[in-house]
C-alpha cells in the first residue's frame, strides 16, 4: 500500500506549525474515500502532545520518528519508490543555520534516496547564503517534485538558484481553511497581545516595556489579553517567559493571560473575538485576518509584509524602533475609523480562502 509522509512539523509547541499540520492530515484524509494509502507523521519523540493531537484530530494516521543523529537512516519506516513524501516545515534552506540545513539535508535526501515523490507545500525559503548552504538548497530544490510558496520573495530566491520547472505558485498559508471552534471568551471589547521570544532575544526589555506601554495606552479602551502561540525554548528564553513578563510589567491594567495550550482552532475561536491584534508571531497575524479580525504585526522577517500585501494593509507591518509606539498607535486609530476594515477584510478573504482551495487541488493531482 502506498505511504503518505508527513514532515516538518509537529503538533504542541509552535501552534502555527500544529494548525498546518491539522490542514494537511485533514486534506489527506478526504482523499481517503477515493484512493487507498496510508497516512504518517513525522514525530520527535513519544506519548505527549503526539498523542494528545491524534485524540483530539480523529483522523487515522501514525507517526514515525525522526532522528538527525542517524545521518544515513534518520528514520525507522519502509520508504518504497512511489511513496509520497510532503514537507510543511515553514522557511527552508536559509541562510542563517547551516545546521539547520545539514538537518534537513538529512531529512530530505533520506527519501530522494528511497525514490519517494518528495514535494514542498505552502511554506517560504530562503533567502540561501552561503556557499555549503546553496550547494545543499541547489541540489534538493532539483529533486523536489512541486513546490508551493507563501511568497513572492521565495519565487524570486528559486529563482535565484536556477529553479523553476517544478514550481507550482505562490498561495496563501493553508491555515487559512481551518475553522474556528468555541472557546471562553473575555467579554466585551479585547485586544489581544501577542509577543515574542524571538523579538525579546533580539531588543531585550526594551520589547517589554514597548509592548507593556501599547498595553497601558489601549486599557483605557480594550481589555488587554496576552497569549502565547509558541511553547518551544527559544535560545535562552521562550514565548512563556516572554508572557509572563509583559504579564508583569502589565500588571496595573490586569489583563488576562492566556498561558496554556489551546488547539489552534480555539486560538482562532479567542481572535474572533478581538477587535484587533498586536503580535509578533506570523500565524497570530494569519490567524486574526482569516476570522475578520485585524492585526499589527510587530515581526522581523519579509513574510509578514508580503501576507498583509494581500489586504494592501502593508502599514500594519510595523518594525521595532524607538517610535514603535507611537506607530502602532496611528495605525489602531486608522483602524478604529475604519470600522476594524471588517468589510474589506471578509471581502479579500473569500479571494484567499479559494486560492488556498487551488494549492490543495493542485496537491491532490501529485498524490
Amino acid at each position: 500500500m502506498k505511504k503518505i509522509y508527513v514532515v516538518g512539523a509537529q503538533p504542541g509547541g509552535n501552534k502555527g506549525a500544529e494548525a498546518m499540520l491539522e490542514m494537511m492530515l485533514l486534506f489527506l484524509s478526504s482523499l481517503q474515500r477515493d484512493s487507498e494509502f496510508e497516512i504518517y507523521a513525522e514525530s520527535l519523540s513519544a506519548g505527549g502532545p503526539y498523542d494528545t493531537f491524534r485524540d483530539r484530530v480523529n483522523i487515522k494516521f501514525n507517526y514515525f520518528l525522526f532522528s538527525a543523529k542517524n545521518i544515513f537512516s534518520p528514520y525507522s519506516v519502509d520508504v518504497s519508490r512511489g511513496d509520497i513524501v510532503i514537507d510543511i516545515g515553514g522557511i527552508n534552506y536559509h541562510g542563517k543555520s547551516l545546521r539547520g540545513n545539514v538537518r534537513s539535508l538529512v531529512r530530505h535526501n533520506y527519501f530522494i534516496r528511497k525514490g519517494a515523490k518528495l514535494l514542498f507545500f505552502t511554506q517560504d525559503h530562503g533567502p540561501v547564503k552561503g556557499f555549503i548552504s546553496t550547494l545543499i538548497a541547489k541540489y534538493i530544490y532539483s529533486k523536489v517534485d512541486s513546490i508551493f510558496m507563501r511568497s513572492n520573495k521565495s519565487l524570486e530566491c528559486l529563482r535565484e538558484l536556477g529553479i523553476g520547472s517544478n514550481v507550482e505558485g505562490v498561495f496563501p498559508d493553508s491555515t487559512f481553511l481551518l475553522d474556528k471552534s468555541a472557546v471562553d471568551l473575555p467579554g466585551g471589547d479585547y485586544c489581544i497581545f501577542a509577543p515574542s521570544a524571538i523579538m525579546y532575544n533580539l531588543y531585550g526589555d526594551e520589547y517589554i516595556n514597548a509592548f507593556s506601554s501599547l498595553v497601558a495606552i489601549l486599557a483605557k479602551k480594550y481589555k488587554p489579553v496576552i497569549i502565547c502561540h509558541n511553547f518551544t525554548p527559544n535560545g535562552s528564553s521562550s514565548d512563556l517567559v516572554v508572557c509572563d513578563k509583559l504579564y508583569n510589567a502589565a500588571s496595573s491594567c490586569t489583563p488576562i493571560l492566556y498561558r496554556r495550550e489551546m488547539s489552534p482552532s480555539e486560538y482562532k475561536g479567542l481572535f474572533s473575538g478581538a477587535k484587533l491584534c498586536i503580535s509578533s508571531r506570523y500565524h497570530v497575524v494569519v490567524g486574526s485576518f482569516s476570522v475578520g479580525v485585524p492585526a499589527i504585526a510587530i515581526g522581523w522577517n519579509h513574510k509578514y509584509d508580503e501576507f498583509l500585501r494581500l489586504y494592501n494593509q502593508q502599514n500594519l507591518n510595523v518594525s521595532f524602533s524607538g517610535l514603535l509606539v507611537d506607530e502602532v498607535l496611528k495605525e489602531v486609530n486608522l483602524l478604529e475609523r475604519n470600522n476594524y476594515l471588517k468589510d474589506d477584510i471578509n471581502e479579500c478573504n473569500l479571494k484567499q480562502k479559494e486560492k488556498v482551495e487551488k494549492s490543495f487541488e493542485l496537491l491532490g493531482l501529485h498524490i
